[in-house]
């Protein structure tokens, strides 16, 4: 299941940069570079997504709600130092939805990894 979630989330981004690169008038209003950024969060979200019904799946829902709400909170401080600190604008909103949702990933699999005796 997880598997087939970034393998879609993989073949999206990658049939997604035609479309940048076209006449379509949504692509015009940032730069190229930041729609590339965005890509980045395509297989992320879902490998992220994944891991998380994973936890629900195995009834970890302490853990679950704990990585989401640390998954936030790490996002509105990855805001605060990349937007506001170092006026990054929305390249700095993508990296830091990008940072809190490696965040979340290293989370979860730190949950689901069994650790070695």
């Amino acid at each position: 299941m997880l598997a087939i979630g970034l393998a879609g989330g993989g073949t999206a981004a990658l049939l997604a940069i035609p479309l940048i690169h076209s006449d379509i008038g949504f692509f015009r209003q940032a730069r190229t570079d930041s729609f590339y950024l965005a890509l980045i969060l395509v297989p992320l979200t879902a490998l992220s997504e994944g891991l998380e019904h994973q936890l629900a799946a195995l009834r970890r829902f302490a853990r679950l709600a704990a990585v989401g709400v640390l998954q936030i909170a790490a996002n509105v401080l990855a805001i605060v130092v990349l937007v506001l600190g170092c006026d990054l604008g929305v390249d700095g909103a993508l990296l830091a939805l990008a940072g809190a949702q490696s965040f979340a990933v290293a989370a979860c699999l730190l949950d689901l990894i069994p650790s070695s005796p």
